[in-house]
């Protein structure tokens, strides 16, 4: 099995929620495959493999006050909603069940590492993606990356507007207002089956060019050279 590598933290708060977003996917398939499921044995694997500069986020975090969380189930438990529940508990005289620390701990994280965004800007920066000499599929996992930080309110026609501003293909294009396809899935299964055409057509090229013996392909040079030297004696 590979090993889990500490979260790299930057000096970009953007990079790093997004290095964070990623790191947090991949311990969770790590707790996954190792089975482990006691959330204080989960909250322990999460800061051990997240790392020293992890470990140091989380030491100034968990000494801070953190009222909110407290109550956290899901990791995104507000302090409204935190305030409800306590007075539903006071209400009731039934206490609420122990909160998971595991989640406690990832919400703690999320709110630390979730940059204050300006819509407008992060739409400019998706603007400004292009397609360049990657496939289609990496174009649009960079678009779906950025998408989220955009505020927009249909993700998937943003994605199919930057795919017809940025291909890389003119083909691809016209085809897309050709055929007036709107739906995102159309779309990337025009872009991948054009994709695997050019391929194929090119490997079907070079194939056809090494079956042909060098012999011949001088004996038609050769045989050119005596048609056109015969075309320039006659008078």
């Amino acid at each position: 099995m590979s090993k889990l590598p500490p979260l790299a933290l930057s000096s970009n708060a953007v990079t790093t929620f997004e290095e964070w977003s990623k790191w947090k996917r991949s311990l969770r398939h790590y707790l996954a495959a190792k089975n482990i499921v006691d959330p204080e044995r989960k909250k322990a694997v999460l800061l051990h493999k997240g790392g020293p500069e992890l470990q140091e986020v989380f030491a100034s975090l968990d000494s801070a006050s953190a009222s909110e969380f407290d109550s956290a189930t899901d990791g995104s438990l507000s302090t409204e909603d935190a305030e409800a529940k306590a007075a539903k508990e006071a209400a009731t005289g039934k206490k609420a069940d122990k909160p998971d620390v595991f989640l406690v701990a990832i919400a703690k994280l999320n709110a630390h590492f979730k940059p204050s965004l300006n819509k407008f800007y992060e739409r400019h920066v998706f603007r400004q993606l292009r397609q360049g000499d990657e496939s289609l599929d990496q174009f649009v996992v960079k678009l779906r990356r950025q998408a989220p930080h955009c505020s927009f309110a249909d993700v998937d026609e943003a994605i199919v507007d930057q795919i017809i501003e940025g291909t890389s293909n003119p083909e691809f294009r016209r085809k897309i207002l050709e055929q007036r396809l709107e739906k995102l899935s159309q779309i990337i299964e025009l872009g991948k089956l054009l994709e695997a055409v050019k391929v194929q057509s090119s490997a079907m090229g070079e194939s056809l060019s090494l079956s042909q013996p060098p012999d011949s392909v001088a004996r038609m040079g050769a045989a050119g050279s005596v048609v056109a030297g015969q075309n320039q004696a006659q008078p």
